[in-house]
């Protein structure tokens, strides 16, 4: 996916197509849940590591949930 997932999380919309959401990334996504099931879900991710999960039914979006990888937890400096 060549735009972030944070840029992907603000232009999505509820309702808009599948078709329209692999335009705007110009990449199909992972498909997450069973072939041939609905609700399908898809996860477009960026190279931070950060994703956007995307639920579609019938094609069309229902909900999306960004996911950002938690920061490494700073080291401490010994205070002298």
């Amino acid at each position: 996916m060549s735009a972030s997932a944070l840029m992907l999380n603000a232009k999505l919309k509820q309702g808009v197509n599948l078709m329209h959401v692999m335009a705007m990334t110009r990449a199909l996504g992972e498909l997450r849940s069973p072939k041939d099931e609905q609700p399908e879900l898809y996860r477009w991710t960026d190279t931070g590591g950060s994703y956007v999960d995307a639920v579609f039914n019938g094609g069309k979006q229902q909900s999306w949930m960004l996911t950002r990888p938690e920061a490494p937890p700073e080291e401490e400096t010994p205070t002298s």
